[in-house]
């Protein structure tokens, strides 16, 4: 038992061939980014607090480091600063020693007397996966708090 000839294989194997390239050309061209790739770009998230009790936020980075934002009263927000790399959508904030990105992994916002019980997340895929600069987000207190996931606007 041997190989067929190439020119033995006919329309068959040459369609194969073709459909085998046209995939391969979909799927690399999936991967690439549909901007230019630059520096990072400042994002800006308001938390907004439509909720009738107050809610208190933080910021999880890698490595099990959080960064407090503080108790968000009822019709109250808080903004946070950070960046967000094109290449990935990553988002970060500088280390105050500027070496260092700290990656964020989550924002989590919970009832002020009960953290574990109430902890919800502020979606973030919005961000990560879009071009808008500033972006709000309408947190309600609960168990967990909701969270909607953030509209961008410019």
């Amino acid at each position: 038992m041997g190989f067929r000839e190439p020119s033995t294989i006919g329309g068959a194997g040459r369609l194969r061939r073709r459909a085998v390239a046209f995939a391969l050309a979909v799927a690399v061209g999936a991967c690439a980014t549909s901007g230019p790739i630059g520096p990072a770009a400042p994002v800006a998230l308001r938390i907004v607090n439509r909720g009738s009790d107050p809610i208190h936020c933080m910021i999880n980075f890698g490595h099990w480091v959080t960064q407090d934002l503080g108790v968000i009263e009822k019709n109250g927000w808080k903004t946070v600063q950070f960046h967000r790399q094109p290449s990935d959508g990553a988002l970060y904030i500088p280390r105050a020693d500027g070496q260092r990105l700290m990656m964020i992994e989550n924002v989590f916002c919970s009832a002020t007397d009960d953290f574990a019980a109430s902890r919800g997340q502020v979606p973030l895929l919005a961000i990560q996966s879009g071009q808008a600069h500033r972006y709000s987000s309408v947190c309600r207190a609960g168990k967990p708090v909701q969270c909607e996931e953030p509209e961008g606007g410019d």
